[in-house]
């Protein structure tokens, strides 16, 4: 699955589900902690399933 690295997550998923890109299960709930990272998965024009990707930073 291509993935790609973004700084803000949360703003790149709001930014695509207003242009129309579908996440699943739904763009309200599609960002999950995987180990030291946040994911996202949406659904490309294509039909292929792409990841968001951001590095959780330690505070």
């Amino acid at each position: 699955m291509i993935r790609f690295e973004v700084d803000d997550i949360r703003l790149v998923v709001e930014e695509l589900s207003r242009r129309g890109i579908r996440f699943y299960p739904s763009s309200e709930e599609t960002i999950f902690a995987v180990g030291s990272s946040l994911v996202a998965t949406f659904e490309d024009p294509d039909g292929n399933w792409v990841q968001l990707n951001q590095t959780k930073t330690k505070r």
